[in-house]
């Protein structure tokens, strides 16, 4: 439930009314034609409904394999002209259509409708996020998450947030000390080379190889990548703990180590031990991943 919400796109000038179970209003498109209007109005809706899904699992937590998200169809978008008549909008709704409210039965004839207020506080913020092409794309890669048809997937989607925390601040001296610094790394450059140089194998691999090993010798750190992350988390994001619903979780390297442990079984054709346990590691990254955007 909530009240009609009114937003300006500030890159097209659209005024944007989110109306009773996500019906959008969309006025003052300036364009030059039907069809330009047409385009920008598709891309100023496929942003509501990243953004709206992304509020979604803000304010929602149920702790299933899927997760609830938005999209839409070109099709229901219904062009009214110069005259913004209500009567003229058609609403098209499906009948199996299910948005805040679910129905919990009891008995025979007896159940109950459950809602919820849906806050719009942080839609300016995520909207905003989205569209600046210079953020690192948290919310395009969450909502490409909730779209995800498995477990396995939504886990990977998210797990490269992580992996862009780290290529961000992986180099930071307050995160990682370099086990080698330029002067040793340089003369262990050399000797590897001359090394490598004398195995009989193709020039090609050879150079793959060289450069695979020269860049774990650069990127290596004191620190583990489990520890790491945690200093990332904590010290670049202000989070030591994820609480909501029932996830319940401190930011530890213990914790880190789960979720690098969940996605090198995956990435090297392994499995969880249960499902179960893997929908719940991947509902407690996706809370991770919603406060890095939040801070």
């Amino acid at each position: 439930q909530y009240e009609d919400f009114h937003f300006v796109d500030n890159e097209y000038g659209i005024n944007i009314i989110i109306k009773k179970d996500f019906h959008v209003d969309l006025s003052n498109i300036q364009a030059k034609d039907e069809n330009d209007a047409f385009s920008k109005v598709c891309r100023c809706v496929d942003r509501i409904c990243k953004v709206l899904t992304i509020l979604l699992q803000f304010q929602n937590f149920d702790g299933r394999e899927n997760s609830h998200n938005l999209t839409y169809l070109p099709k229901n978008i219904t062009f009214i002209g110069k005259e913004n008549n209500a009567e003229n909008f058609c609403d098209n709704i499906g009948k199996n259509t299910k948005f805040l409210a679910d129905r919990f039965g009891f008995r025979e004839k007896v159940a109950l409708n459950i809602t919820e207020e849906f806050d719009f506080s942080d839609f300016s913020t995520i909207y905003s996020l989205i569209s600046n092409p210079n953020d690192l794309a948290f919310g395009e890669i969450i909502y490409r998450a909730t779209l995800s048809k498995n477990i396995e997937s939504r886990f990977f989607q998210l797990f490269t947030i992580i992996e862009a925390i780290e290529t961000k601040y992986g180099d930071d001296e307050a995160i990682g000390h370099k086990m080698l610094q330029e002067s040793a790394l340089d003369k262990v450059d050399f000797d590897l080379k001359k090394s490598i140089g004398k195995l009989e194998m193709d020039m090609e691999m050879k150079k793959r190889l060289i450069s695979r090993l020269e860049q774990i010798l650069k990127n290596a750190t004191i620190e583990p990548r489990a520890e790491k992350l945690k200093k990332i988390v904590i010290e670049k994001f202000k989070i030591t703990k994820i609480e909501k619903g029932l996830v319940k979780y401190s930011i530890t390297e213990e914790k880190m180590q789960e979720f690098i442990n969940a996605r090198n079984r995956l990435f090297h054709g392994g499995k969880s031990k249960e499902k179960t346990d893997l929908i719940k590691l991947t509902n407690e990254l996706q809370e991770l991943c919603l406060n890095l955007i939040r801070n």
